[in-house]
């Protein structure tokens, strides 16, 4: 059984019909759940983990030019978690295992998109996101560690070629596209073994 309130508020200023910038607050809750990787011991499971709760933060602006055919969005972020589920390799026992610890997390996104022509379009983005893990939960002494799994830098750059087509009467589109992805290393355990 749990009972919690979440809730979420966000405040959006019109700066002109090309322009927007906003501000949001959110609260989030995760019910307990049991470790992903426990193994019962003498017929008993490991303990639920307890419930996760969140406060997120988020500013941003939203930009459109060249009549529509071009925008861009920028936003900047810090997420507060405590008792977050982090599952991560532990290399000395050859599996994976989970945790329960609080973090945080603050970056930036940034992304944008045009119109080449009226069929050729090219997206791209970068982001950027910091990690901690903090001193309360069930590890001790890897609080300031990056959590596992979530890399530094993020990228990515897409092209995309659509165009009208008619086969036998019957209309559609043809669309290819080509997408290039890019992610940071990132620590692959909380004791920064290694990435």
């Amino acid at each position: 059984d749990d009972t919690y309130m979440t809730g979420h508020v966000g405040l959006r200023y019109i700066w002109s019909e090309n322009a927007s910038s906003y501000v949001s607050v959110a609260r989030g809750h995760a019910s307990q759940i049991f470790p992903l990787f426990g193994y019962p011991v003498g017929g008993k499971l490991d303990d639920a983990y307890p419930a996760s709760e969140s406060w997120t933060y988020e500013a941003g602006t939203k930009l459109s030019f060249l009549g529509g055919r071009a925008q861009i969005d920028a936003a900047v972020f810090y997420n507060d978690i405590s008792n977050g589920v982090v599952t991560y390799y532990d290399p000395a026992a050859l599996s994976f295992r989970t945790l329960y610890q609080d973090y945080e997390t603050a970056g930036f996104e940034l992304q944008g998109r045009a119109m080449l022509t009226d069929r050729l379009s090219m997206n791209g983005g970068v982001g950027y996101t910091h990690t901690e893990l903090g001193s309360e939960g069930s590890v001790a002494g890897i609080d300031g560690n990056r959590v596992p799994n979530i890399p530094e830098w993020t990228a990515n750059l897409g092209l995309k070629y659509a165009r009208p087509l008619t086969i036998a009467g019957s209309a559609g589109d043809l669309s290819m596209g080509l997408d290039w992805q890019y992610a940071s290393s990132r620590k692959a355990d909380v004791q920064e073994a290694f990435e």
